[in-house]
């Protein structure tokens, strides 16, 4: 979705982490953001 809007995130690494109550800090998924 954020590719498709032609949305960019610089200036680094972006990634989204996407958390579960019952997964304490860990992530269950992550997706990294265009630069």
């Amino acid at each position: 979705m954020v590719s498709s809007k032609g949305l960019h995130f610089p200036g680094g690494e972006w990634t989204v982490q996407i958390k579960s109550p019952t997964s304490g800090d860990k992530s269950i998924a992550f997706c990294r953001l265009p630069k």
